[in-house]
This record gives structure tokens, sequence and C-alpha cells, in this order.
């Protein structure tokens, strides 16, 4: 019950942004909960959780912040190991980032295109198994 309510709070686009809250403990929290997330994603009985969400989590790929397109990475290449066709399915369907042809090039960060190619492979991987 607790994954939809944490992505909810990473993939929400309307966040109140108030005065208590900065822009970077923001960014901050949400690497927390992003990082929070790929360890529940390590274990494959929480993986159906978050299926409806994995469109949003892809989006999150655009963002200009580092720290999150890491922790994003992260969370779905441990997705990407599941063994369940939804799962799969939902990550295969998931419309790709508009950047991902630049994040596959070499002027990207060498962690962004080790964690990019080990997503694409494990989803090439569950693909072949489907």
């Amino acid at each position: 019950m607790f994954v939809p309510m944490l992505l909810t709070f990473v993939v929400e686009n309307e966040v109140d942004m108030s005065a208590t809250l900065a822009e970077a403990n923001f960014e901050e929290m949400c690497e927390a909960v992003l990082t929070t997330l790929s360890n529940l994603a390590v274990l494959p009985n929480w993986h159906l959780e978050f299926c409806p969400f994995l469109p949003s989590v892809f989006k999150l790929l655009e963002k200009d912040s580092l720290p999150i397109q890491l922790q994003t990475l992260k969370l779905l290449v441990n997705l990407s190991t599941s063994t369940e066709l939804q799962v799969l399915g939902a990550l295969l369907g998931s419309p790709a980032p508009t950047r991902l042809l630049y994040m596959l090039s070499a002027e990207s960060h060498v962690e962004v295109l080790l964690r990019l190619v080990t997503l694409v492979a494990n989803l090439e991987i569950g693909r072949a198994h489907v």
C-alpha cells in the first residue's frame, strides 16, 4: 500500500512547493524516496505495485537532475529483472523518454549510460521470454 503512495509523491507534477520545502530539499526527498523504491524493487513480490506508475517513472528520466536520473534507472533496472509478464509488459509498453538517444550517446554520464544499457539488455531478455 505504501509503494503507490511513495510513487505518487515522486511522479506528481503538481507538488505544492511551499516556503518550507525548497526545490533543493524536494529533489533530495525525491532521491531518497526513489532509493527506497529501488530497494523495494529488489524483491519481486513488490513488482506489480509499480505497474500503474511506470509511464510516469520513465518521465523522471527527462529531469535535469543526475541523482534523480540515476535512482530512476536503478529502480527501472531492478524492475526489469521481473519474471512477471504484467510487469514486463508495462515496462515494454511505457513510452521511452524523449532524450533516450542522447542518454545513449558517448556524451552521457557514464553511470547513466551503464544503467540504461543494462535496462535495455534486461528488457530484451525479458521480451524474448514473453
